[in-house]
């Protein structure tokens, strides 16, 4: 029976064969399903573990994911929105499986790490840089920190990290092992915070040195009112450089299983952040996919699975598409051409000096088994190719980097099959 006041929209329950209930402040109406199917293919268990994975780590990492989105609403909105994003990243990630990183809760399993997108702006991006998931950093240009066991003055920080200003915050995450192992089944973590936020004339002199040669950083350029931890990041050599981050080893911050650093400004009375995806730096210590995916019913290996490659982003219908295509996504949308056809995705605007990706992936399926992908153009250095890895019939291929100019030009995404092909034209062009 319904309780509440259906006539202002408070209802909740049931009357008869309609379903009452609020949602993000509105009243949600539904049929009540006389009899529930309950599946339990390899593809439907294998959603039902990638949806559990994400909502465990929605629940984790609210207190930075329910403001970090530009756009979108603080609140349960911004963590419906890392929730849809984060659902299709790790299941092309499933998709791909070979070669990649990524761990699934178990049914009744605790949040456990991946690589996660926890933040979105127009503000400079940070890049992961380790070695190995060592020393995990965070890199702003090309210009490393000066080697060797010195003092880093303003003047150095300024060139290795150009678009840092007075006032900015930066916010380390953490994702922090407690107690068990990942391999086990029965790891515990804890998500940790930290902010530094640099004083309004943090910068204003090039010749002092804001680091010392032991690596910390000097409290009279920092907002110590705001900063909760000043010793939180510290010149470290990665895996390309020496860059801001954390010593990662046995022991120091050896439980530490995914980090990422978010930039935030506030401009005009309006917060602004870096776009920013946790990344993991442990690889050693993982869980077994075919064993989380078991325990929601399937009893085949994840090699074996297709059904999920038609399995929809959360809160939307199924587009139809079981394969074989190519799908392009980057800041300007998503783009799909099915087998035999050719579309194109238009312009993509990149701006010098600032961090672009465009994710392309390709999926066959029995009748036509993927062989190829890859990223070909024609620009200012000439013709250039980023080839992909097929695995288990499907690919990907990352087009990633800083925007320059040269990179302008004409590009194709190409999937080819063991016959025939399918194509997603673009090209960049570099921003005003």
């Amino acid at each position: 029976m319904a309780k509440g006041n259906l006539s202002l929209g408070q209802a909740r329950g049931k009357v008869g064969d309609v379903v009452f209930s609020r949602a993000y402040g509105k009243q949600i109406t539904r049929a009540r399903a006389s009899q529930v199917a309950n599946p339990r293919t390899l593809g439907q268990n294998t959603q039902r573990c990638i949806l559990a994975t994400i909502a465990k780590a929605a629940a984790a990492l609210t207190p930075i994911v329910d403001h970090s989105f530009a756009n979108v609403t603080y609140g349960p909105e911004s963590v419906r929105h890392f929730r849809k994003l984060n659902m299709a990243m790790l299941r092309n990630l499933v998709v791909m499986s070979a070669g990649v990183n990524y761990n699934l809760s178990a049914k009744g399993a605790a949040f456990v790490p991946n690589d996660l997108k926890i933040s979105e702006g127009t503000l400079p991006s940070f890049y992961f840089d380790s070695d190995a998931g060592e020393n995990p950093a965070f890199a702003m240009s090309q210009n490393q920190l000066p080697s060797g066991e010195v003092a880093i003055s303003v003047a150095d920080l300024k060139t290795s990290y150009p678009y840092l200003q007075g006032g900015d915050q930066l916010t380390l995450v953490k994702v922090v092992k407690t107690a068990g192992t990942l391999t086990g089944g029965d790891a515990t973590f804890a998500v940790q915070y930290d902010r530094l936020v640099f004083a309004p004339n943090a910068f204003d002199d090039d010749s002092v040195n804001i680091f010392d040669a032991g690596g910390a950083i000097e409290t009279s350029y920092l907002d110590m009112a705001k900063t909760t931890n000043a010793s939180m990041l510290t010149p470290v050599v990665s895996g390309s450089g020496k860059w801001l981050g954390i010593v990662r080893n046995d022991s120091t911050n050896s439980d530490v299983y995914a980090v990422a650093l978010i930039l935030s400004r506030r401009v005009n009375n309006v917060w602004q952040r870096s776009t920013q995806y946790l990344h993991l730096c442990e690889f050693t210590d993982m869980t077994d996919a075919d064993l989380a995916i078991e325990s929601y019913g399937a009893q085949e290996a994840i090699e074996g699975a297709t059904e999920y490659l038609n399995q929809a982003t959360e809160g939307t219908q199924p587009q139809g598409i079981s394969g074989p295509y190519i799908q392009m996504v980057s800041d300007y949308g998503v783009n799909t051409a099915t087998w035999g056809h050719r579309s194109n995705a238009g312009e993509i605007l990149i701006t010098d000096g600032q961090p672009f990706e465009i994710i392309v992936t390709a999926f066959g399926n029995a009748d036509r088994q993927l062989r190829h992908v890859e990223v070909e153009g024609d620009n200012v250095d000439g013709d250039m190719h980023v080839i992909g890895e097929v695995s288990a019939n499907a690919g990907s291929v990352k087009f990633a980097g800083l925007g320059d100019g040269n990179l302008v030009g004409t590009y194709v995404a190409v999937a080819l099959f063991d016959t025939g092909w399918a194509y997603i034209d673009f090209t960049l062009k570099l921003a005003e």
